[in-house]
């Protein structure tokens, strides 16, 4: 019997209208889940299924492209839902992964239309899941979404230990990553774009070698 808490009370509609998220899979034996931590949505303290759903979350948007150093940014996150208590008096003890976009940084969840499913290898709403932004800091200047003016936009990141990959490799593998994620036959667009590795210290502090975390940015030169 899993632990009870309280998530929010969801309406479902149909996948082909304005909404806030789609249930990817459900659970219907998840991870019995140890005491909540205090909070009614926030979940228990070593609880698997909000790894479970993220790993469900990255299939449905076709995020599970092998590569040895690279993953792709997804800004969209399935989370666990649970049953309501009532629901789960009566004998509910599965789990929905609802698949969401974040408005922002912090909480703002993003209305969006259609379905996010295999958008990464279909291209169907794939403008909803970059991380793009204005002005030359890739770190600021957010946009909603991608399909608006941008100057770049984040396709990758990755870790790796000093010294354990050299620039030149963390470049040639970024525009291959690149590739892989556009489609395009010519990443730079005959020269209009530019793929760039930039490298940045846990303190998000940027450097030219290789750091903690690589985002690999595609952007307008």
């Amino acid at each position: 019997m899993i632990s009870e808490y309280e998530c929010p009370q969801l309406r479902f509609e149909r996948c082909d209208g304005l909404r806030f998220g789609e249930v990817v899979p459900v659970l219907i034996n998840p991870a019995r889940r140890p005491a909540t931590s205090g909070s009614d949505t926030s979940g228990a303290q070593g609880d698997s299924n909000p790894d479970t759903c993220g790993t469900k979350g990255m299939t449905y948007v076709g995020g599970d492209i092998p590569s040895l150093y690279w993953s792709p940014r997804i800004y969209a996150f399935a989370v666990p839902i649970s049953p309501s208590r009532r629901q789960q008096a009566v004998g509910q003890h599965w789990v929905a992964c609802a698949m969401f976009r974040p408005n922002d940084y912090q909480t703002a969840v993003q209305r969006y239309d259609g379905s996010l499913r295999l958008a990464l290898s279909t291209g169907n709403a794939r403008n909803l899941l970059g991380f793009c932004g204005a002005g030359r800091d890739w770190t600021t200047g957010y946009v909603s979404v991608c399909s608006t003016p941008h100057e770049f936009q984040l396709l990758a990141s990755g870790t790796a230990a000093a010294g354990q990959i050299s620039r030149a490799e963390l470049q040639r593998t970024c525009v291959q990553f690149a590739h892989r994620l556009t489609a395009l036959p010519d990443v730079t667009a005959a020269g209009a774009l530019a793929v760039e590795v930039q490298s940045i210290e846990g303190t998000g502090a940027s450097t030219e070698s290789a750091g903690v975390e690589v985002p690999a940015k595609l952007g307008a030169e």
